[in-house]
């Protein structure tokens, strides 16, 4: 265990699903259009696009449920450990057999570990992490999902639909080799605490903290949040009742309705298999989402490495700023054009866009993710993760399912018209609701939230 005193191989190690997540993405974006031409998808390209995406969304949004129920009673290392299953399986029908409903069928399975990954890993990382770098671990998640989307995005386009499966069956086998060493992680010491483990709680604490660390000062805050669970609250019925879980639940809810709002007006609309229709004839596809990707890349490493030295309410408070300016610009801009948008789209254009992503990035694409392991107590944590999770899987199915019903332009208009709203809306709740959790302890956070003092 003593190899894990590396806090970045711990990280990189829990973080491998988001690395996954991110991969799977980057290649079913391009790899929807070149599968419709191999497999010759029924009903054309569009719809065969639409259940493909589709598939793969209710397939996230079920796995986020599903993890989230399971987590607390299987545990994180079991848990982040069983979903490699129905990835390797997805992948597997995809590969193996070359119809499309087993490629519908691999796709929502490859979506319910997806969903889960996004669900369990950024929890597990937070109860593994120290105070002081609490943040910048759990923002490895994210970034290594805009480095998986990244690569896999480029090898998709490079190879093209002429060895699209050969290069499928390579990412596919080194992705699953990158999942072993989570087999061989330590259990969150939070779990073993509620399982009763108390000296198998110790050990890992031993393993995974250096040798002055006061391994007895972070037991005593585990076993007073438990405490405070079993006087009474273990229930689900009762945990939904006290103070601090109501502020927190009202406070996330409408932080994750804003993140999801100002990021897929943006980004999601040009990296969407719906809007790669519309990129395409303008002939900047591949400019379009490189340069998202690679700004968003840079904007959560930014993050990473000022969350803990900065906090959070600081960042999320520019970010929300910074992109409710940005996509009014963009709104301005498209309101004026009107219908003609699309047809006169310049430089300014791609500057407030690319504004809007990296400033989303440093703030509001990761922090509402943070703030759902800090906020919420052991026994309703779950309950937070699946509603970032569900809220996240079930915008893009949104969006998606708008894009294709609807018209294009007008999708995208109004979302734009939303992010700045809701960005404005993100101000607020930053300033009024959010707490500062940099440096905290959490049984510190949940006192404050309960309407304890706050300690300077």
């Amino acid at each position: 265990m003593g190899s894990f005193q590396n806090k970045a191989t711990l990280s990189l190690t829990i973080s491998m699903g988001g690395l996954a997540t991110g991969f799977t993405g980057g290649i079913l974006v391009p790899a929807t259009y070149f599968s419709n031409i191999i497999y010759e998808m029924p009903n054309g390209y569009q719809e065969g696009t639409r259940v493909s995406v589709i598939s793969t969304l209710y397939g996230s949004i079920g796995g986020a449920i599903f993890t989230g129920i399971l987590m607390n009673f299987l545990g994180r290392k079991l848990m982040l450990n069983g979903l490699v299953m129905p990835y390797v399986i997805g992948w597997l029908s995809i590969l193996a057999f070359e119809i499309p409903q087993m490629i519908y069928f691999g796709r929502a399975l490859i979506g319910l570990s997806m969903g889960g990954f996004s669900v369990i890993s950024p929890i597990y990382l937070s109860e593994m992490a120290e105070v002081w770098c609490r943040g910048s671990m759990v923002f490895v998640f994210t970034l290594l999902v805009r480095v998986g989307f990244f690569f896999g995005f480029i090898l998709t386009m490079w190879q093209g639909s002429t060895r699209m499966e050969l290069m499928s069956v390579l990412l596919f086998i080194s992705t699953t080799i990158l999942f072993l060493p989570g087999f061989f992680i330590p259990e969150s010491p939070m779990v073993l605490i509620l399982q009763k483990k108390e000296s198998e709680a110790i050990e890992v604490l031993k393993s995974i903290r250096n040798s002055d660390y006061d391994i007895d000062r972070e037991l005593d805050d585990i076993k007073l949040q438990v405490e405070g669970l079993k006087h009474g609250s273990l229930y689900f019925a009762s945990s939904l009742k006290r103070r601090g879980t109501k502020r927190a639940l009202l406070t996330m809810i409408i932080l994750c309705f804003v993140q999801q709002s100002t990021f897929i007006s943006a980004y999601m609309f040009w990296a969407s298999e719906s809007g790669m229709i519309i990129a395409l004839e303008h002939n900047f596809f591949w400019f379009a989402v490189m340069v998202q990707i690679l700004v968003q890349m840079i904007g959560v490493f930014s993050s990473l490495i000022t969350i803990d030295s900065s906090g959070r309410r600081t960042l999320l408070l520019i970010s929300a700023a910074l992109v409710m300016i940005s996509t009014m610009g963009l709104a301005i801009r498209i309101l004026y054009y009107d219908d003609q948008w699309l047809q006169n789209i310049n430089q300014v254009d791609i500057i407030f866009t690319t504004s809007a992503t990296i400033m989303h990035s440093v703030g509001l694409t990761t922090i509402p993710w943070l703030l759902t392991t800090e906020m919420y107590t052991p026994d309703i944590k779950w309950l937070g993760g699946v509603i970032s999770a569900v809220f996240a899987w079930s915008r893009r199915l949104a969006v998606s399912e708008f894009l294709y019903f609807y018209d294009k332009e007008m999708v995208f208009r109004v979302n734009v018209v939303l992010a700045s709203i809701s960005a404005a809306i993100g101000i607020l709740v930053a300033f009024f609701l959010v707490i500062e959790t940099r440096n905290r302890k959490m049984g510190e956070i949940h006192e404050i939230l309960n309407g304890g003092r706050i300690e300077k």
